[in-house]
């Protein structure tokens, strides 16, 4: 009878052990995260798995002690949609993320601030929404399906994407959808008429345009690391800021069929050589070149009207401009501070010529004007730098002596003394 209760004892003990055991190391916490779905969080994995069927539209996970815990988030098949917006916003440990192809749509802002997150698989998905995985920094791996329907704004800005992406026709992308990213190439497939700023802020090595392309928006190619770059014989128009602070770039090639170079599209780009611009070209837009400190040479054709605001300000590079008989203006800075430039030849059907056109162009020794139909000097238009003494000499038209000394002692004021005015 002893041995027998012994023996129970002992077994009932084992039980539980066994028990408390078994309960100590499976700390699950589950729970529904969608009319058809639920979660199951594994602390000894640190791994979150969603599974059932539908749209995910509740995130109780946010809410627990675990969430920062979380490493690995697995969604199984059946899942459609995680619709609920910021999903996993700022989880802090998540590392990676495997979704089934059943899952079509990401929300806005559902991995944002995800800064460890490194791969994301989902090679069903057709909608990802703004600011999907903005500022995931380490985020290198993305498996992108070919039915891509929608990429919003900002879904991957400011993560480590690397490699190529192909931008396609069928795909509607948001502003800044891949700004800042780590990206080497990217292609425009052919159907393709407006290429829009999705990829600015990135080192890309290589930019393959589509022959179809019309328009180049504003700030498309801004702060991009590529050397070279042929724009499509079909662009019409570069608008503003399309290639500004593109420091790397020393080579372009502009199409006979623009007409539209606008505010500055080139501004800042600091090793471009050598530009041709087209003669559809009516306006060179203000401060379209400023800034490129060793463009050498400029070819300004036959058709252009004006050439506006800062348009070559600080290009110090740039030793001999020849301007054409179709100008009619020349705006305030257009020409400042250009050191290297010694002549200038004012075209014979120029009537104004801005404030400060030629300030600071401290070798410019002869300025001959054709025009007999100039009326108006802007404030100091061949202003020097302030503290330097050096004559320049003007050449006029001989009827016009007396009327452009008049106009252009109104325009330099005391700094007169250093100009010497000789009729031709």
């Amino acid at each position: 009878m002893k041995k027998t209760k012994i023996g129970y004892v002992i077994l009932m003990t084992l039980v539980l052990h066994l028990c408390f055991t078994i309960s100590a190391g499976a700390d699950v916490t589950d729970g529904k995260c969608g009319s058809k779905c639920t979660y199951t969080y594994d602390s000894e994995t640190n791994e979150l798995v969603i599974s059932g069927k539908g749209q995910i539209t509740i995130t109780p996970w946010k809410s627990k002690e675990f969430y920062n815990e979380i490493k690995s988030v697995i969604i199984e098949n059946g899942i459609t949609a995680i619709k609920e917006e910021k999903a996993f916003y700022k989880c802090a440990n998540l590392r990676k993320v495997t979704m089934d192809s059943s899952v079509e749509k990401i929300s806005d802002n559902a991995f944002s601030q995800c800064k460890k997150i490194k791969e994301v698989v989902f090679p069903g998905v057709k909608k990802i929404g703004a600011y999907a995985f903005y500022n995931c920094g380490k985020l290198e791996n993305v498996s992108l399906s070919e039915n891509i329907e929608n990429i919003g704004k900002y879904a991957f800005c400011n993560t480590s994407l690397g490699g190529e992406v192909l931008i396609r026709k069928d795909c509607r992308y948001g502003y800044c959808a891949f700004r800042n990213t780590k990206l080497k190439k990217v292609e425009y497939e052919e159907g393709i008429e407006n290429i829009s700023r999705l990829v600015s802020n990135c080192n890309l090595e290589e930019i393959k345009l589509p022959e179809s392309a019309v328009t180049i928006e504003t700030c498309a190619f801004r702060s991009c690391g590529f050397k070279s770059i042929k724009i499509p014989d079909r662009v019409e128009r570069i608008c503003s800021y399309a290639f500004m602070n593109c420091t790397s770039l020393k080579r372009v090639q502009l199409p006979s069929s623009l007409q539209d170079l606008s505010r500055g599209a080139f501004l800042n780009c600091i090793n471009l050589k050598k530009v041709i611009i087209p003669s559809g070209v009516k306006v060179i837009s203000n401060g379209a070149f400023r800034r490129c400190s060793k463009l050498e040479a400029v070819k300004i054709p036959d058709g252009v009207e004006v050439v506006e605001n800062g348009a070559f300000e600080s290009c110090i590079s740039l030793k001999k401009i020849k301007l054409p008989s179709s100008l009619t203006k020349i705006a305030g800075y257009a020409f400042c501070s250009c050191e290297k430039i010694t002549e200038i030849r004012i075209p014979k059907n120029v009537e104004f010529i801005g404030t400060n056109a030629f300030t600071n162009d401290s070798n410019l020794k002869m300025i001959i004007i054709r025009s007999r139909k100039l009326n108006k000097l802007g404030w100091r238009a061949f202003n020097i730098a302030t503290g330097k003494e050096y004559e320049l000499e003007i050449l006029v038209p001989n009827n016009k002596k007396t009327r452009y000394s008049a106009i252009i002692n109104k325009s330099m004021g005391e700094e007169m003394k250093y100009i010497k005015i000789t009729a031709y």
